[in-house]
């Protein structure tokens, strides 16, 4: 495994697909910018039937982390998407964490070109039946990860919610 790429793996010996890149537009927590650096994120489905592959890629030169709670990265500790069928919410059977405050190994870097991918199987947290889906990830919070340079406020450090693409999956 190359240093610039971490792989997070929930179930072994799944296959690898080609990431595709999809544009996201990411909002200042804030509300009133955009983010400038070039991160993004994708939701794809792989041969697996009910198995989605998620990655988030950091093309820029800034390093930012994030939380993994609530991401695709915890695993399935938390509820952190919506599936819909037909307009109707599939409730989640997954189970749900009860934390403390988090500690420096519950976030994930993102370096500068870097890329972190998890996989994900449906069917360990939600009853799919044969129909099409539509499946939307919570945002995801970055922050920017501290630098030797000076700033003219220290103490607060950019965070942007990334938006990733939502997916339509058809399951026979």
């Amino acid at each position: 495994m190359s240093r610039t790429s971490q792989r997070f793996q929930f179930r072994p010996l799944l296959p690898r697909i080609l990431l595709t890149s999809m544009l996201i537009v990411s909002h200042n927590t804030q509300g009133n910018s955009e983010m400038n650096e070039p991160v993004q994120c994708s939701l794809n489905t792989t041969s697996k039937i009910g198995q989605l592959q998620f990655s988030v890629s950091n093309a820029g030169t800034t390093g930012w982390q994030f939380l993994s709670w609530n991401t695709p990265f915890d695993a399935w500790f938390s509820q952190f998407m919506t599936i819909t069928r037909g307009g109707t919410a599939i409730e989640y059977q997954g189970a749900l964490a009860k934390r403390a405050k988090p500690q420096s190994e519950d976030f994930i870097q993102l370096n500068p070109m870097q890329t972190v991918i998890a996989y994900l199987d449906l069917t360990q947290a939600y009853r799919l039946t044969p129909g099409h889906y539509k499946i939307t990830l919570s945002p995801i919070v970055l922050e920017a990860l501290p630098t030797n340079m000076p700033t003219l406020n220290s103490i607060e450090q950019p965070s942007y919610k990334l938006q990733c693409n939502s997916l339509m999956l058809e399951i026979d």
